[in-house]
């Protein structure tokens, strides 16, 4: 059988533990988004880099045909 009452701090820890899991979830959703961000730039600054490449090895094509 279950007790009637809730006995105890235990609705302070619940909200306590609660309280801290959301801190931890907003600090990793903070990570994860500074990650996330972090493999844009360097997606895109790998595409400029290839695009680049690709220029010059082109331009070296056409002056040796």
């Amino acid at each position: 059988s279950f007790a009637t009452e809730i006995e105890g701090e235990n609705k302070l820890e619940m909200v306590s533990a609660f309280n801290e899991i959301k801190q931890e979830y907003e600090a990793l959703l903070s990570q994860f988004e500074a990650l996330f961000l972090s493999n844009i730039q360097s997606a895109e600054d790998a595409v400029a880099l290839f695009q680049e490449t690709e220029q010059l090895l082109s331009n070296a094509i056409k002056l040796t045909d």
